[in-house]
């Protein structure tokens, strides 16, 4: 199911004109990639909860 998911997102990636090398790249790297997407993310919003508290306080 996981790598059916994924492989929708590449072609949805591709057919934005994301670069084919750079999909080719994701595949080979899928589980660094993904870890460290899901980290960018989390760290995205604890740095605006962050900077939402320091402007509110």
């Amino acid at each position: 199911m996981e790598s059916v998911v994924l492989e929708r997102v590449y072609q949805l990636l591709l057919a934005a004109g994301y670069p084919a090398s750079g999909v080719d790249w994701l595949r080979q790297h899928r589980l660094t990639t993904i870890v460290l997407m899901a980290i960018a993310a989390w760290a995205l919003f604890i740095g605006l909860g962050w900077l939402i508290w320091l402007a509110l306080t």
